[in-house]
């Protein structure tokens, strides 16, 4: 297996530091060592306590040693499904950390640390990582996308926040890999493709199910996602009915805006509602009279029941998102077949309802095209999807698509915070689990709370571990030491081996894990790793893109100002 190669833990600026400071340390000790002669009182023994005052830089300069794995040259990724430096986890380890109390994790295990692989075969499995803001999850994002562009997958990634190294990594990949590449962002509408993710589907319903999905549920919602699930249902099939592209903004425009308006298009100079109405049921399509009986509706009635399904679809068909997310230059069927790399930078800090919902229907839209490699296909190519803030993301459909996508080649990479947050965003504790129960191999980086860390903890489990315990009692000796100038007493100590059932990775542990440090649990055993830090991809592209998004700010347009409208995209 190939060698890592020798780098530095935080930077070539501290690396200099330390060793400026160390040898300035040294150069000290020997030039007071050599001078004690001159001082009145002849004596070296200051002098031999300035060179040992050099000792902490010698043990800082073998800590960088120690720490090599820290970064790694992309060209030197040892594997397909690296996952950094590390060793098993054992009881052996957990014992050792009973009684080392605060001890560096990591240093338990140093002897055996090597560099750690996932099978492939268990990518079909899934992967799901875990932890708090900045410790790490992206980084190994980042890494394992970099290794499913170099192994030839068809990758994407879905972005919520919209990550600058990430994007950048994957660009710079894709060009060096020689690989096509779709950027996806409305934040930067110069810059992206156009995606209407209510194009492609196997029934119209798909459709209806999609937007149904955007909309709160339960309690007192419940009617009114009941209501967006049949306007856009009906609307839809219409449109399919007619041969007309379903979108976004066709929703928008033939089921809020003007529920006639399908129809007057069909019979041109026909305003009498009633006449609409007659020409329409003379079609004979039972989609159209299902059409003709939501706009006969009472107006405000219906507007009243689509007030949680109108904000989104303005947000998502406003200024030039109504172009952006209703015309079709990526598919994931295309995506698929020209084995590409695609990137969904939705920008949440800009707008954090607009980023949820296009990556929801991203998802949504993905899982269709899975169901019908299922169905349809033999051995599929593999297609790798990396989502980040998976809460953001996530649907009540994503445990069907974690349990049913591996016949599918689908590989899917799942990173999130915390199980709260699913929970949330799913409505359901019994489906935030499920999520995580479908999920094969499990990354865990730092938690943030007790009930954080103790996910982790249930899924390492338990294991017998020895316990010793010591006494002492002191008692009258009865005169039986037989020495009359020894006190009548003897002391009694005592010491008793138990076994008992200890959490083989204490969640306090999962709690003080060191920045791109991680425990992960795969093929039912426990690893203790660290992530490697890949050089940093250049900014260049990436920066080139924000450009061109500000200068149509400065012109007074953009996501919401206008940006290419097409009044026929409806």
């Amino acid at each position: 297996m190939p060698a890592l190669p020798a780098a530095d833990p935080g930077g070539a600026e501290m690396k200099f530091t330390l060793a400026i400071a160390t040898a300035s340390l040294l150069a000290l000790g020997v030039v007071l060592f050599f001078r004690a002669p001159l001082h009145p009182s002849g004596s070296r023994w200051h002098g031999l306590v300035a060179v040992a005052a050099a000792l902490p830089g010698r043990h800082l300069l073998r800590s960088l040693r120690e720490r090599r794995r820290d970064r790694l040259e992309i060209e030197t990724i040892p594997g397909d499904v690296y996952l950094g430096r590390g060793f098993e986890w054992t009881p052996a380890h957990a014992r050792l950390l009973l009684d080392r109390d605060g001890a560096d994790l990591h240093s338990l295990g140093r002897p055996a640390e090597r560099n750690l692989f996932l099978p492939p075969d268990l990518l079909a499995q899934h992967i799901l990582i875990l932890g708090t803001t900045g410790v790490g999850k992206t980084r190994m994002l980042e890494l394992l996308v970099t290794q499913a562009i170099r192994r030839g997958d068809a990758a994407a990634v879905i972005d919520p926040k919209g990550d600058d190294g990430l994007l950048a990594r994957v660009m710079e990949e894709c060009a060096r890999a020689r690989r096509p590449f779709t950027l996806i962002a409305p934040p930067f509408p110069a810059s992206s493709s156009t995606y209407n993710p209510l194009s492609n589907y196997a029934d119209v319903r798909e459709v209806a199910d999609r937007v149904a999905a955007l909309l709160p549920s339960g309690g007192d919602a419940e009617p009114f996602r009941n209501f967006g699930w049949e306007l856009a249902g009906t609307v839809a099939a219409a449109l399919a009915r007619l041969g007309r592209p379903v979108s976004l903004a066709a929703l928008r425009k033939y089921g809020i805006e003007d529920p006639w308006g399908l129809l007057r298009e069909m019979n041109p100079g026909v305003k009498e509602i009633d006449k609409l109405a007659a020409r329409g049921r003379a079609l004979g399509f039972p989609e159209i009279d299902a059409l003709i009986g939501v706009a006969s509706r009472p107006r405000d009635h219906s507007m009243k029941m689509a007030s949680s399904l109108l904000p989104i679809l303005a947000k998502l068909t406003m200024g030039a998102n109504r172009t952006l997310l209703s015309t079709d230059a990526f598919s994931w069927r295309d995506f698929d077949r020209g084995r590409g790399v695609a990137y969904f930078f939705l920008g949440s800090l800009l707008g954090a309802d607009t980023a949820s919902a296009v990556a929801k229907l991203a998802l949504l839209d993905f899982q269709s095209h899975v169901g019908a490699r299922y169905a349809y296909e033999r051995n599929p190519a593999p297609i790798s999807l990396f989502v980040d803030e998976l809460a953001d993301v996530v649907t009540p459909g994503i445990a069907s698509l974690l349990a049913k996508s591996r016949g599918a080649g689908v590989r899917l990479v799942l990173a999130g915070q915390t199980l709260a947050d699913l929970e949330a965003s799913m409505d359901s504790e019994p489906r935030a689990r499920q999520v995580v129960a479908n999920c094969n191999s499990v990354i865990q980086f730092r938690a943030q709370n007790q009930d954080d860390a103790e996910v982790f903890a249930g899924l390492a489990g338990d294991r017998m571990l020895p316990m010793a315990s010591e006494g002492e009692s002191y008692e009258p000796a009865m005169l039986s030491s037989g020495f009359r100038d020894v006190d009548d007493f003897r002391a009694v100590f005592s010491r008793q081996r138990t076994w008992r059932p200890e959490p083989l990775v204490p969640p306090w542990a999962v709690l003080q894990l060191p920045v791109f440090h991680y425990f992960a649990r795969w093929d039912g055993c426990v690893r203790k790793g660290v992530v490697p830090l890949l050089p940093r991809a250049g900014l260049a592209d990436v920066e080139a893109i924000k450009d061109a998004a500000r200068r149509d700010l400065q012109r007074g347009v953009g996501a919401g100002g206008g940006v290419g409208l097409d009044p026929s995209a409806a």
